[in-house]
């Protein structure tokens, strides 16, 4: 939308996607969106607490991507891309004069509509917009034995398995606390020599209660008093998980009698015959089964028994 030839930025238009913040650091793309568009601009970007930000990061890759790295390997290979683009972001706002506001959301969660609005409009319009901040959670984190259940779910199924495992739990079990997820001295002092230097760099031009905390090693240490790799989960937990995978295996199974089906119509292929209408129905019932969510092969397979039953008329 933002690059479209016939939008415009006008004062009162406000954009929000996480994606701006690397879609618009890419090459020339904000010079080019700035070149088209007056430059009274207002960018206001929210940043974390280093390893609050990329335990999340992690998470967020294991729960909805597919990511199968443990958070150690994740972490000793991290290549830093977040906070060099914040500089990048300072360095624009400087070069082309717009206003940058960079806020810790790591400080600011707990009211953080209300300080997204006096940030943009400021503080009055934010008490006359008598916006209230969020009570419960939205798209909670795994717990630390969730993320190891989905882990191993990514490897041996892939993404697809975060709507058995992750999505349901996010779901049905919204107001679990995820906790704090450990990780290993080595990995914390690989992540401090990627991101230290540019870090104190974006805090010289951050206001001090929004400066970006590189947070002590013992908030992520071990406990020593539980068996390493140790999964706890509770009953309403695993009830999800069961729940969810066995439908999935119910609903996805096959029968004898599919099997009877898919074998006559691949023999009548072999002798340069086509299915009729009643083989063909058969068929899409079976990818109705295995893809009970796609949009056309439910209408197809509603049109065939409809045809067929017509038929029988």
């Amino acid at each position: 939308m933002l690059f479209a030839e016939e939008f415009e930025l006008a004062s009162d238009t406000l954009l929000s996607n996480e994606g701006l913040f690397n879609t618009l650091s890419q090459g020339d793309a904000l010079a080019a969106v700035l070149s088209r568009h007056a430059p009274d601009l207002h960018v206001v970007l929210y940043t974390r607490n280093v390893f609050e930000y990329l335990v999340s990061s992690w998470g967020q890759k294991v729960k909805a991507v597919g990511l199968t790295d443990d958070l150690n390997s994740y972490l000793l290979g991290y290549e830093d891309d977040h906070y060099r683009t914040l500089l990048f972001w300072i360095d624009a706002a400087a070069k082309h004069g717009f206003k940058l506001s960079i806020r810790n959301y790591s400080v600011r969660k707990s009211n953080i509509i209300r300080d997204f609005l006096s940030t943009c409009f400021g503080p009055d319009f934010a008490i006359s917009a008598n916006a209230s901040d969020l009570t419960s959670q939205v798209n909670r984190s795994l717990t630390p034995s969730e993320n190891q259940v989905q882990l191993l779910f990514n490897r041996y199924l892939g993404k697809r398995s975060r709507r058995l495992i992750s999505y349901p739990l996010v779901h049905d079990l919204p107001d679990i606390n995820a906790g704090t997820t450990a990780f290993s001295k080595a990995a914390y002092d690989a992540v401090c020599g990627q991101v230290s230097s540019t870090v104190t760099e974006v805090n010289r031009h951050v206001p001090e209660e929004d400066r970006i905390v590189v947070e002590p090693y013992e908030k992520y240490a071990p406990d020593d008093q539980l068996p390493a790799d140790t999964v706890s989960l509770t009953h309403d937990q695993l009830d999800v998980i069961v729940r969810n995978v066995c439908a999935e295996l119910v609903d996805r199974s096959l029968s004898v009698e599919d099997a009877d089906v898919l074998r006559d119509v691949a023999i009548l292929f072999e002798k340069g015959g086509s299915p009729n209408l009643a083989q063909a129905a058969n068929l899409m019932a079976l990818a109705e089964r295995a893809r009970p969510k796609g949009g056309f092969i439910r209408k197809k397979a509603v049109q065939f028994r409809r045809m067929l039953a017509s038929a029988k008329l």
